[in-house]
């Protein structure tokens, strides 16, 4: 029996070889240098001024302030072209439904100023769902691994026994916590097809929408992302990155296109 997500890569592979390889090797070879770029000046700065103690690699005290005012505005430009990210996914998605892809929409969002910043918001939000969600899930690992550090120094063996239980307590809750991350992550990895579908809703619209989008095929998507395990490994050597993401956004996007026009047909129902 074919599984699911080999028949959704393998439509993904046939709609890259009609010419869309080079767009999107493209375009994210551009993202990427709009991010190395930031990284430059930021970098830049900081050794201009000579705020770097150049033998330890640490900010020195008396540029702590100027180094912070600098980290801030390297920061803001980051937010500020994230919307290039979500440019890329809309190319994928135009891809995966088999239409015309055009180098110009890696800066699709960037043309209208309310657009512009409810992406901006979009990606805000999404980022804090994920690093709030670790602080969470992370908190009880963190204490737990701190009283066995701290029971470790004992001189009595049973709370050394103990200190060791702990820490394999620790180590699980650890394991669980960050795949509790991983699969709220996978409900909110629709969010920029649903937003090249349609880009009318306010940016909380699309959280809310991917999670019901979602539903009912967690295990399926789950099981989609996993299915690119070894070649996430083999960007390890950098230039793999090019032919996995493209790949791995086209086959999301493909999955997100199935999800969304069966969604559609059951309201069409409805009505």
């Amino acid at each position: 029996m074919i599984k699911t997500e080999n028949i959704i890569k393998a439509q993904a592979r046939n709609y890259l070889r009609q010419g869309n390889w080079s767009t999107l090797v493209g375009c994210l070879a551009v993202l990427f240098i709009c991010f190395f770029l930031v990284y430059y000046v930021f970098g830049t700065l900081i050794f201009g001024f000579n705020l770097v103690n150049i033998h330890t690699g640490e900010i020195k005290k008396s540029g702590q302030l100027l180094g912070g005012i600098f980290f801030m505005i390297a920061l803001l430009l980051l937010i500020l072209i994230t919307p290039i990210i979500n440019g890329f996914f809309k190319l994928c998605y135009s891809v995966a439904k088999n239409q015309d892809c055009s180098s110009i929409d890696l800066f699709y969002y960037f043309k209208n100023p309310i657009l512009y910043f409810k992406v901006i918001l979009l990606n805000i939000l999404r980022f804090f769902i994920i690093l709030l969600s670790t602080f969470v899930f992370s908190i009880p690992a963190s204490v737990i691994f701190v009283l066995s550090d701290n029971l470790s120094g004992s001189s009595s063996a049973l709370f050394q026994s103990i200190s060791v239980i702990l820490m394999i307590i620790s180590a699980v809750l650890q394991i669980i916590g960050l795949f509790a991350v991983f699969c709220l992550y996978t409900k909110t990895v629709f969010c920029n097809y649903i937003l090249a579908d349609d880009d009318s809703k306010n940016a909380g619209w699309y959280i809310k929408e991917s999670f019901k989008l979602s539903k009912g095929h967690n295990i399926d998507i789950i099981k989609l992302i996993l299915s690119f395990i070894l070649w996430i490994l083999a960007c390890f050597f950098v230039f793999p990155v090019f032919y996995v993401i493209p790949y791995m956004g086209v086959s999301l996007g493909n999955s997100a296109k199935w999800l969304i026009q069966l969604k559609k047909e059951a309201s069409d129902l409805k009505c």
